[in-house]
């Protein structure tokens, strides 16, 4: 019984003297792209992916339809430069090309 209330009070102690819960900032992330992320875009991967790896959706530029083929051009802003941005064009939802300007 003593070991049980021992326990108990140790219990208490350690809840009392722990640190306090970290709470996550609730802002949304910015959408925006990270050369770290660039990087990652590998030719053929789908616009989901893309999506996946950097987060967010970006911003359509063009879409073109032609003889069974489609083509999108994707921007998106640099997360953390101004004037940082990326462009990542999809043929038939595959990647086929991308650039670049200015992300850290």
């Amino acid at each position: 019984m003593a070991h049980a209330n021992q326990r108990d009070a140790d219990a208490d102690a350690t809840s009392a003297t722990a640190a306090p819960a970290v709470v996550k900032s609730t802002k949304p992330r910015k959408c925006g792209a990270t050369l770290r992320e660039y990087q990652a875009l590998q030719t053929g991967i789908t616009l989901g992916q893309a999506i996946g790896i950097i987060g967010c959706n970006g911003e359509e530029i063009s879409r073109v339809s032609y003889g069974g083929q489609e083509t999108v051009m994707v921007s998106w802003p640099g997360e953390t430069s101004f004037f940082g941005n990326m462009n990542a064009t999809f043929d038939n939802d595959r990647l086929v090309a991308k650039g670049q300007l200015g992300l850290e």
